[in-house]
């Protein structure tokens, strides 16, 4: 059974974790704090967990999940907190059935995500060692920093991909107009046009919708990561980028 997690969370280092995560039998989506984001995600996802990574107690947030969960995308949804002891504590204190499970940190995200898995009876099992895929698949690379594209270039080909490699957005969509691949991998600050601007036009044309797309960025602050987040990619990370995450993130999509 593949958990399915919606993720609402500011820290970006556990959201790169939640996404790496899905190759060990998880599936996860992050939104934003909105409640617009959230329920047009839920419709996308149809999560079984809903799961809310904070760092204090917040009264609002009481009313609006209260609220969330009488709305019909949610109805099978299983509500989760993660948050410091202190936090958890006020959470149980002022509403105490509002959420499923309440996990206290410090915690890693796969640890958070088996605790809730055994709880539902649904903990996945181990997954097999890292195989190379036996027939190639094509990733595209958008940057505009050549010397990354040269390195992304390199490691993926060592892991038997087929790899085109475009130093800008328009290059890529125009090569995408005669051209189909498997994942694409995009550079979310490049001149010109941004690589928002990029999904957006990818986003527009039906042949291309299916394809996952991995955000790389070198933006760290909450407020910027929400809008990377808000594109709703099927990935990011940041840069400088770790390459067991980046290559455990694209076997479980390509899977």
């Amino acid at each position: 059974m593949k958990v399915k997690f919606l993720v609402n969370c500011r820290d970006q280092n556990f959201l790169q974790d939640m996404f790496v995560s899905a190759d060990r039998g998880f599936r996860c989506l992050s939104t934003s704090g909105f409640n617009e984001d959230i329920i047009r995600h839920a419709k996308y996802t149809d999560p079984d967990v809903f799961l809310t990574v904070a760092e204090e107690f917040d009264y609002n947030m009481i009313s609006q999940y209260s609220h969330l969960k009488k709305v019909k995308e949610f109805s099978d949804t299983l509500f989760v907190l993660t948050a410091p002891q202190q936090v958890c504590d006020e959470y149980k204190k002022h509403a105490p059935d509002l959420f499923w499970q309440v996990i206290p940190q410090p915690a890693k995200a796969l640890e958070v995500l088996n605790k809730i898995a055994a709880a539902m009876g649904a903990l996945p099992t181990e997954q097999p060692e890292e195989q190379m895929p036996s027939e190639k698949k094509h990733i595209l690379v958008v940057d505009d920093d050549k010397a990354i594209l040269r390195l992304l270039k390199a490691a993926l080909e060592d892991k038997n991909y087929e790899v085109t490699a475009m130093a800008s957005g328009k290059m890529a969509e125009k090569y995408l107009q005669t051209k189909t691949v498997d994942i694409i991998l995009l550079d979310y600050q490049m001149p010109n046009e941004s690589g928002a601007d990029v999904l957006r036009n990818i986003r527009l044309d039906s042949r291309l919708t299916e394809i996952p797309v991995i955000f790389l960025t070198g933006v760290s602050d909450s407020d910027r990561v929400q809008e990377v987040i808000a594109m709703n990619p099927q990935g990011y990370l940041l840069k400088p980028i770790n390459m067991e995450r980046l290559f455990l993130m694209i076997r479980s999509l390509l899977n």
